[in-house]
């Protein structure tokens, strides 16, 4: 690992969102601020299981290209080979299949500072997602926003505990109404990973009213190797019968 990469800043969510804010507020800022500066740290994420050295470098790669070309094909991939998320990403990266000038730049802003951080050690070793993606978009939101949505993150530490407290066991369904960034079915998963038993033989069912909630834990759901058998809905999961797929 070169020496630049080793002396790279590890950010709690919090001063990573602060910082792309501020990365999009010299640029302009742009309509779908939050989407793409989403979009940016959910590539980073990605590309987690390929380790250190490679993530830099992906990131530097965005944040140098000429357009979001790349960027939407590297997730129309990603998504071919998920069936449940595919008709889901295009609520956090629709944008990137005909972006505008504006979007160009703040994507490029975003990917430029995520460079030069330590993504990895950001995320807390393996709740990578659960620990990054739930709370950058709750810190990216406005108070406002996530009053009216009713949004409210649910720390890891309680999701583990809650997870000890329910555990699961190897052919369950696990139903989440209110998933938000999937931080309760990511705990869940680690929690049967540390008892020897496979998450991917568990019917993970997950819902929210926000469809790019929904979207990130999909995300989370690919990157925690919960396998196949993820079902993504968006709806009232409050109210009897109002998710639909």
């Amino acid at each position: 690992m070169k020496q630049s990469e080793k002396s790279a800043p590890v950010l709690s969510p919090e001063q990573l969102a602060g910082r792309l804010t501020t990365a999009t507020a010299m640029v302009g800022g742009h309509r779908e601020a939050v989407r793409i500066q989403l979009t940016a740290v959910a590539t980073g994420v990605l590309f987690f299981g390929t380790g250190p050295d490679l993530v830099q470098p992906m990131m530097e790669s965005f944040a140098s290209a000429p357009d979001t070309v790349a960027l939407d094909e590297l997730w129309t991939v990603a998504a071919s080979s998920v069936p449940f998320l595919r008709q889901h990403l295009p609520h956090l990266t629709g944008w990137a299949g005909r972006p505008d000038a504006q979007a160009v730049k703040v994507s490029r802003a975003c990917f430029t500072d995520l460079a030069q951080i330590d993504l990895i050690g950001s995320a807390a070793a393996e709740n990578v997602g659960g620990e990054l993606l739930g709370p950058v978009y709750s810190n990216l939101r406005s108070l406002d926003s996530q009053r009216v949505s009713g949004a409210f993150y649910t720390p890891m530490n309680l999701a583990r505990l809650l997870a000890e407290m329910n555990p699961l066991v190897e052919g369950e369904t696990f139903a989440d109404p209110t998933c938000g960034a999937g931080v309760l079915p990511v705990a869940a998963a680690i929690a049967m990973r540390r008892r020897g038993l496979d998450p991917a033989t568990v019917t993970w069912v997950l819902n929210d009213i926000d469809p790019v909630a929904v979207t990130l834990a999909g995300i989370n759901a690919v990157v925690h190797s919960l396998g196949p058998r993820v079902v993504l809905t968006c709806g009232d999961g409050l109210r009897l019968g109002a998710a639909d797929g």
